[in-house]
């Protein structure tokens, strides 16, 4: 017998259905679960988050049915409009569950206003619901608002309603850090599977030490998550000729970056479709992940990104498993909050590219071991079919 599974998530890139890049969690699984004989329900915002415009009509597909749920979209990501743009999209969430039939519900969080709705259809319904946790909403806005006193109310109220709902149903999270804050707010009693994010391997081979140049490649958007005039700044006071910087993706501050930049050894390469990241990837030494020091990251996507393609990274995330896993001779750690602490790190890693090969070896076991999105996903839903009728 197909089993059914209802995948629920806003603002993900699904390349299935026309969306630029690659695929995310969500649309890795959907294809998972399509390739094991699971038929899936992935419903998502029919406004594409990342480009700011709505998405196309999207016909049925063979063991995966697209729901785009309209609403009013936003030009801004910090806004009321987008608010609003949520709470719309939760309520029509909520009727559409509400009259179809459904087996397993898995709802990523964020955002908190779909795990209410699809709490709410899973009580009237009495349908399995399993949270999962992919980043921490509203704290992910004191990126954006250090000190302000209405978001600190907010949070204390995302708390509560945590605490209410999440203790009834299943919660995995994609790090042991989100879990253990969960943990917190809700109940240190209740069990959290682990499944990271995870990747597709794009390539096998390992990086030659014997390579003329090195090259570090930053890979994302370019907004408030990213300390990127910083690394651009720093780029600017290093002369090596042998030392080169490709700076993948576009943004609200790519104007000004580049403007910026007055390195020659710089490249910015605007945004890159699929076969774009494969090239940068296979040529590139070493990936960036320059992150504010107010980012709640932990153990974010992009090192699953670099790792895919065999590369260490130079991160300033100086907690938790991303740390962890760099420590163990993966990649390199800087402090941004010294002012030389980046550039030092460069030099220091373009004078020793054995040890640039030895940690790329060590990045692409660990990935296999780890991070594949086959491993992953197939651990996922062994976890997944205990809940299924």
């Amino acid at each position: 017998m197909i089993k059914h599974i209802t995948i629920i998530s806003n603002g993900e890139i699904i390349p299935e259905i026309g969306d630029k890049g690659r695929p995310t969690r969500s649309s890795m699984f959907a294809n998972y679960l399509r390739d094991n004989n699971y038929k899936v329900k992935f419903i998502t915002n029919k406004f594409n988050h990342f480009e700011k415009k709505n998405r196309k009509k999207i016909k049925k597909q063979t063991n995966i049915e697209y729901i785009l749920i309209s609403s009013i979209g936003y030009n801004k990501n910090v806004s009321i409009r987008r608010v609003i743009d949520h709470l719309i999209i939760s309520i029509k969430i909520f009727f559409h569950l509400l009259f179809t039939k459904n087996e397993l519900i898995i709802c990523s969080f964020p955002t908190l206003s779909n795990v209410i709705a699809c709490h709410f259809v899973s009580i009237f319904k009495k349908l399995n619901l399993v949270i999962d946790v992919r980043d921490l909403w509203p704290e992910i806005f004191k990126t954006y608002f250090q000190k302000n006193f209405i978001l600190d109310i907010l949070i204390k109220i995302n708390y509560k309603i945590r605490k209410e709902i999440f203790k009834k149903h299943n919660i995995v999270a994609i790090s042991n850090s989100y879990a253990n804050i969960i943990k917190k707010t809700v109940s240190n009693n209740i069990e959290i599977p682990i499944f990271p994010l995870g990747s597709i391997a794009f390539k096998n081979s390992i990086k030659k030490s014997e390579n003329k140049d090195v090259i570090f490649w930053f890979l994302g958007s370019m907004g408030k998550t990213y300390d990127l005039k910083h690394l651009i700044e720093t780029t600017n006071e290093i002369k090596s000729k042998n030392i080169k910087f490709i700076i993948s993706g576009d943004g609200a501050s790519f104007d000004e970056i580049k403007k910026i930049s007055k390195n020659k050894n710089v490249i910015f390469t605007g945004w890159c479709d699929l076969k774009k990241i494969k090239y940068y990837g296979h040529i590139a030494d070493i990936g960036i992940m320059p992150y504010t020091n107010f980012s709640t990251q932990d153990l974010p996507n992009k090192i699953f990104d670099y790792f895919s393609f065999s590369l260490p990274v130079l991160t300033n995330i100086n907690k938790g498993d991303c740390l962890k896993i760099i420590k163990e001779d993966k990649g390199w750690i800087y402090d941004s909050k010294k002012k030389d602490s980046l550039k030092d790190k460069i030099l220091e890693i373009s004078r020793n590219k054995a040890k640039i090969s030895y940690f790329s070896k060590n990045t692409k076991y660990y990935f296999d071991k780890n991070f594949s999105s086959l491993i992953i996903y197939s651990k996922f839903l062994n976890y997944l079919n205990k809940f299924i009728y």
